[in-house]
């Protein structure tokens, strides 16, 4: 499922020859994976927020950037910190309508993406 966290499963096969039972273990990949996102956006102030399931490596923590974009313009990039949840903030005369998206990233990779169509 989509929704699978990083984590021990515990696995239960029933069949006609019996019971097996076995644990699977799914590790985080090394940027981490985010369990929730959100976007509240207007003309002038947009607020993005991504919660972690699992954090980033440590060496990954401090390249941590959220990129926000509208069509094919990028607006600002912002590097952040890393913690459970990380928020990011963008205000001034930049934001058009349109559709709005932050995305997180961890160094070259896209951890998560989330957009607002701003009216």
């Amino acid at each position: 499922p989509a929704n699978l966290l990083p984590g021990a499963y515990k696995l239960t096969l029933v069949g006609p020859g019996g019971t097996l039972t076995s644990t699977l273990t799914i590790t985080a990949p090394r940027e981490g994976v985010v369990s929730a996102k959100s976007l509240t956006a207007s003309r002038t102030r947009a607020v993005a927020t991504f919660r972690f399931a699992a954090l980033p490596v440590t060496a990954l923590g401090s390249k941590l950037k959220v990129r926000w974009t509208q069509a094919t313009r990028t607006i600002a990039t912002f590097s952040i910190g890393s913690a459970n949840q990380l928020r990011s903030t963008l205000s001034g005369t930049g934001i058009r309508a349109g559709l709005l998206t932050a995305e997180l990233r961890a160094g070259s990779t896209t951890v998560a993406k989330v957009s607002k169509r701003v009216r």
